[in-house]
């Protein structure tokens, strides 16, 4: 099923904050600079400095990750991309905004979705 003007990131941000999809990763270029810059993943054909992703990176990162986290990996990338923004310059905390503070992937417990 394809709908017009989403493409592959959106639709895993829905299917994994929507539709309890835990291993659903959404890939941008903070991903891309986390998947390059800290678990130097292999066989990408962007570099660190890219603006876009091919459907190959894309899938490539992705399946890294889902290897790596398990069932969890969309929950795992979210900490991993959440603690990568507070690292830039100009933003506030991401304590600051929410207040909350994760410091490290193992302070992340997953749990069962309410459903209502």
């Amino acid at each position: 099923m394809r709908i017009p003007g989403i493409g592959p990131k959106v639709a895993d941000c829905v299917c994994l904050m929507s539709l309890d999809k835990t291993n659903a990763v959404p890939v941008d270029t903070h991903v891309l600079q986390i998947a390059l810059r800290d678990y130097q993943v292999s066989g990408l054909k962007k570099k660190q400095n890219s603006s876009s992703l091919s459907a190959t990176d894309y899938n490539t990162i992705t399946q890294f990750f889902q290897q790596l986290f398990g069932e969890h990996a969309g929950w795992a990338h979210t900490v991993l991309f959440c603690s990568d923004l507070r690292k830039v310059p100009g933003k506030r905390p991401l304590e600051e905004l929410n207040g909350c503070k994760v410091e490290t992937i193992e302070d992340v417990k997953p749990s069962k979705a309410i459903r209502i």
